[in-house]
């Protein structure tokens, strides 16, 4: 049962992985904008990598202000998916004697889920800042006569599915290592006040003494 339940939490990792990686080679978000005449005259895309960019050509028309995430950020986070792709791969519980040698990229797994959390609440963050709508809304200016419709993209969609893949095995991962480190504490303990108890300490000049009684008293 246990088994089963480490498998299906496996792939789900792995598929929300793929999901996080490829999330960056698609658009967050979108913002669009109509004239009177119901005209698409402005359409724009936003990617973390990339900012924003014309999904069409916009004339005389300006874009929007640009969100504040830090681009190594993004380009950090990327690197944490691939070597956690990796870990999940080869450095399974499975695939290693020492399970304690494993906390190391237990630490990637959770900095990986800490990014994840981090981009679906900044991004919502800065979208409110620049005083664009999240997730979606339709809106009309009468004064202008211009509409404008604001939704996310599946880059974001892809992010907050990957984020419920990713939880559940990146915790198993990490509490089955403590769960072992615990034990293995426990263990060492016992085996020490086991020790204390029954272990007879070794006295050199005690253990001396008792050999010359030995000697002297085959001599006699």
């Amino acid at each position: 049962m246990e088994h089963n339940l480490k498998k299906t939490f496996k792939i789900c990792y792995v598929v929300g992985l793929i999901l996080l990686f490829f999330s960056f080679f698609f658009d967050w978000y979108y913002y669009e904008i109509y004239n009177s005449n119901n005209k698409l005259i402005g359409f724009w895309g936003y990617n973390p990598l990339f900012g924003w960019h014309p999904v069409m050509k916009n004339k005389n028309m300006k874009q929007p202000k640009n969100l504040s995430i830090p681009i190594y950020l993004t380009f950090a986070y990327i690197i944490l998916i691939i070597i956690s792709t990796y870990i999940v791969l080869f450095k399974d519980f499975e695939n290693i004697e020492k399970i304690p040698e494993l906390k190391p990229y237990a630490i990637i797994n959770i900095l990986v889920l800490f990014f994840n959390a981090y981009y679906l609440i900044a991004f919502f963050v800065e979208l409110y800042n620049t005083k664009l709508f999240f997730p979606f809304l339709y809106k009309e200016n009468l004064d202008t006569g211009y509409s404008y419709n604001y939704y996310i993209g599946f880059g974001y969609l892809f992010q907050f599915i990957g984020f419920i893949l990713i939880f559940s095995y990146t915790k198993y991962y990490y509490d089955t290592i403590n769960k072992f480190e615990k034990e293995e504490r426990t263990v060492e303990i016992l085996t020490e006040k086991v020790l204390k108890k029954y272990a007879e300490p070794l006295d050199l000049d005690k253990l001396i003494a008792k050999q010359k009684m030995k000697l002297k008293d085959k001599i006699k």
